[in-house]
């Protein structure tokens, strides 16, 4: 029989962050949930962490699955394989290092019901190192729909959040996605993207419901020219499908200067290695085409602008060494 909302949980070495994050999913205040597990072949003893935990929650046994996938395809696969598993009316995607505030659910599908919502966001936490939690400054600002799809399309402001772990989607609505990510970073921002195109209502509920963990290992954590070549590729494969689909729906006139400002973002996992002639060279090469027009786009900021004179003429170092001192010399720091 299926459930009013599945949860799909992808699980890949995540031992030391499983059992709360099970515990927040099978704690929940809303009762009709069916909960799948997503073994991505993890290494380690995810698995048998949460199996653990549901030991304390025997009225969610029934609701719970665990799916073992036969090889490791990354989060984006196993989020797939969950929905295609799922009988949920409502899909919620729960990161397994992540943890949900107790009414999180239920306030959720709440909201979606109030207005008819077929996709609805909440705010969130985010949670660093030393445990506490901080709300996020990103909200889904979803009165203007034409508004909020230009956020989000360029990533550039805090009124939209390009990240699917704080929405809950009506299932029919995800069934619509045409594009599939490509790798393993900004994949989020791929489907929140169509869904917002494709969504006949979105919602906004103005809590912290979810609680994003910021870790040391993460996919998008690097600090190797390695580590910047390989998140600019998949960047930059996540943002080519998406220019391909815009421009499938004859929107990519109408979002240009977003679409560029986006691309702009993807330039910068070149920045802290700009002053090497070399890396300066093929910082340059990404997206090259925008170059020209960086410094009359609407959507990118002073800050923005700055950024990119100090990388073009190599100053970065130079420029935050000298201001460095400066504020040194005035007392500031």
């Amino acid at each position: 029989m299926a459930a009013r909302v599945s949860i799909i949980v992808p699980v890949y070495k995540v031992e030391k962050y499983i059992r709360r994050c099970a515990e927040s999913i099978f704690g929940q205040t809303f009762a009709d949930l069916e909960v799948i597990f997503v073994d991505d072949c993890s290494p380690d003893a995810s698995v048998a962490v949460a199996r653990e935990a549901l030991e304390g929650f025997p009225q969610r046994r029934e609701q719970v699955r665990f799916l073992r996938l036969e090889c490791n395809g990354g989060v984006d696969n196993a989020r797939r394989q969950g929905c295609f598993a799922s009988n949920g009316e409502y899909v919620l995607f729960v990161d397994s290092d992540d943890f949900l505030e107790p009414q999180a659910v239920e306030r959720l599908v709440s909201r979606a019901e109030e207005v008819g919502a077929d996709m609805t966001a909440c705010r969130f936490n985010v949670v660093g190192p030393d445990g506490r939690p901080e709300l996020s400054p990103l909200r889904d600002e979803v009165s203007d729909r034409d508004r909020y799809l230009r956020h989000l399309v360029s990533m550039n402001g805090r009124e939209a959040s390009p990240n699917i772990f704080n929405k809950l989607f009506r299932a029919d609505l995800l069934k619509k996605v045409e594009v599939v990510p490509a790798g393993n970073i900004a994949e989020d921002w791929l489907i929140c993207v169509q869904a917002a195109h494709k969504a006949d209502r979105i919602a906004f509920l103005d809590e912290p419901l979810y609680n994003y963990t910021v870790r040391e290992d993460s996919a998008t954590h690097g600090s190797t020219i390695e580590d910047s070549r390989r998140s600019a590729r998949a960047d930059m494969a996540n943002i080519d499908l998406v220019v391909g689909y815009l421009e499938s729906k004859g929107l990519a006139g109408r979002y240009r200067h977003e679409i560029d400002a986006r691309k702009f973002i993807a330039k910068g996992s070149f920045y802290g290695f700009c002053d090497d002639p070399v890396h300066h060279r093929e910082w340059k090469d990404v997206y090259k085409e925008i170059n020209g027009r960086i410094l009359f786009n609407p959507c990118l900021s002073w800050h923005n602008r700055k950024t990119f004179i100090l990388c073009w003429f190599r100053l970065t170092k130079k420029y935050y060494s000298l201001t460095g001192a400066v504020r040194r010399l005035l007392g500031k720091d």
